[in-house]
């Protein structure tokens, strides 16, 4: 009869824990990949999060978990790759483990995009036995000793992103293994379940010169056997300085959250859990550190100009003066500058129109002109691919052609860059590029010159 008590009671200790299999991390706005794959690569750039979270603190043996994630995109294939570290510990119950992650990225339109993700990972399982309080340590058929479990397991996520709109779903211990602890004739099985969590999200633009927008996140939680929950998250973002976020967790606490941007790179968040759990009077603190680092410069937002920045766009000054005449003090100071640099280009064009404003015919949707790569280098001093690029611009000054990219990635050209002319100091701001012909460029160029470059024109390079 013993024998099936402690098992029933082993049983029903797991099940107490179930709620805890997967951690309730308050953070994951910040770093989604947390809890689903299919946000590994993301983003355009490889980031590193540390976490450390610890519930309860007046109980023994309460939980507290430590994690380590890295994840990038692998080159421009639409594939991101993760790695994930974890220990979680609660009270005789212990794990850690690793897990890598594989996505991938299909464009469905130029605003909409699916992403899938897989996971799989090793865990080592642990239960000290030893530390369990009974009334009688003679009895033969408790477990005394610390054992030790190894498992697979799997997760699934899928991402689905529309302008300012995400929507996620993840599928944490796909495979539900189980881990079975033995003493003689005595065994407890303690298993995983799969859990679902779904995630909705949308983004709102506040201030989008300063970077500062705002957004609502709900994100539920279920599991069979398992008491449904969510969380509702207010965050207030802004892109160089930090986050501010409040989250109200079901039947458990209101989480408040603050965090900093130090550089481009280096990130810290803290959330304190204020417990509104009838356990609220004796749990003590609940809390969560989140440390975040980037590697690499961060690749701004796309944009084609915005008539009310093109105070800075040197080589269009004469079509752009009806739309900026409250700029013109800017505009003036720079026509010399321009004027030079038009009498540098055409020494190395040899009347060939390049870049100057005036050379171009709007509305010739044909327009293209010829030049080397050799004479180029992309924006980090590389030797540029030949092929047809869609130049909306020219200019004599790095912050200006810069100014310009900026805006072309914020209104949807992904592609977007910039070259240099090596010999001429030239700066060519392209939004498209074609490495086959100049022909599947040309509606896109009749679209940008009936847009806010009228003087674009395509630039061909040959090796």
């Amino acid at each position: 009869m013993k024998k099936y008590l402690l098992l029933f009671a082993g049983l029903t200790f797991a099940g107490s824990l179930f709620s805890q299999q997967i951690p309730q991390y308050s953070q994951y706005y910040i770093n989604p990949f947390i809890y689903n794959p299919s946000f590994a690569g993301n983003t355009d750039y490889v980031n590193s999060h540390l976490i450390h979270r610890s519930l309860f603190q007046n109980f023994p043996g309460a939980p507290v978990t430590n994690a380590f994630t890295i994840e990038g995109p692998l080159n421009e294939k639409n594939i991101g790759l993760g790695l994930s570290l974890f220990t979680d510990a609660s009270d005789l119950i212990s794990r850690m483990g690793v897990k890598t992650a594989y996505s991938y990225r299909i464009k469905l339109n130029d605003d909409m995009r699916l992403n899938l993700g897989l996971g799989l990972g090793v865990s080592d399982t642990r239960v000290d036995f030893s530390k369990t309080i009974v009334r009688d340590i003679n009895d033969p058929f408790i477990m005394k000793q610390e054992q030790r479990k190894f498992n697979i397991d799997a997760d699934f996520g899928v991402g689905y992103f529309w302008k300012d709109l995400e929507v996620s779903v993840a599928v944490p211990q796909l495979l539900e293994s189980k881990a079975r602890f033995e003493s003689n004739d005595k065994r407890i099985l303690l298993q995983s379940r799969r859990h679902i969590l779904g995630s909705v999200k949308y983004n709102f633009e506040l201030i989008s010169e300063k970077g500062i927008s705002a957004f609502p996140l709900v994100l539920v939680r279920y599991a069979p056997g398992s008491p449904f929950s969510y969380d509702i998250n207010a965050v207030a973002e802004w892109e160089d300085k930090g986050w501010f976020a409040i989250s109200y967790k079901s039947d458990y606490a209101v989480g408040i959250n603050l965090g900093v941007r130090l550089n481009k790179s280096l990130s810290a968040g803290y959330t304190y859990d204020i417990i509104t759990s009838p356990i609220k009077s004796y749990a003590g603190m609940s809390h969560e550190i989140l440390l975040g680092y980037t590697f690499g410069t961060k690749k701004e937002t796309v944009l084609p100009q915005d008539t009310a920045t093109a105070k800075q766009d040197d080589a269009r000054v004469s079509e752009l003066e009806g739309v900026v005449s409250s700029q013109k003090q800017q505009i003036d100071a720079n026509k010399a500058e321009i004027d030079k640099l038009r009498t540098e280009i055409e020494k190395f064009t040899a009347g060939t129109p390049m870049d100057t404003a005036k050379s171009v015919t709007p509305g010739k949707s044909g327009f293209e002109t010829s030049g080397l790569t050799a004479d180029f280098a992309d924006k980090d001093g590389n030797k540029v691919k030949p092929g047809h690029y869609l130049i909306v611009g020219s200019f004599a000054k790095a912050e200006n052609a810069d100014n310009v990219l900026k805006r072309s990635i914020e209104k949807g050209y992904k592609q977007a860059g910039f070259i240099k002319n090596t010999k001429t100091s030239v700066y060519y701001v392209y939004v498209l590029m074609s490495d086959v012909s100049g022909e599947s460029l040309k509606p896109d160029l009749e679209k940008v010159r009936k847009g806010d470059a009228p003087d674009s024109w395509i630039y061909r390079l040959e090796d």
